[in-house]
């Protein structure tokens, strides 16, 4: 019999309800994969993302640009009400 190496992972890395998953991402085959590189890959493309909550949209835009970009950054944009 073939001995297997099995990998260990901390479970907090793997179910992942407050951050985007890195171990468990399924990536996306053929025309899905395709078109949304494609559309990340345009200057000044706009993509919107939709789904329930807990979907993983959050997890596949994190891992499609680490897959795609060597260097990349995220910001968040929040709007604050003045004081009355």
């Amino acid at each position: 019999m073939k001995e297997e190496k099995l990998i260990g992972y901390q479970t907090k890395k793997i179910f992942t309800p407050s951050s985007s998953a890195k171990f468990t991402f399924v990536e996306r085959e053929g025309k899905i994969n395709n078109h949304f590189v494609d559309a990340l890959n345009t200057p000044g493309k706009q993509i919107v993302l939709y789904g329930h909550s807990g979907c993983g949209k959050t997890t596949l835009l994190k891992n499609k640009i680490n897959q795609i970009y060597e260097n990349s950054f995220t910001t968040r944009c929040m709007v604050f009400q003045p004081l009355k």
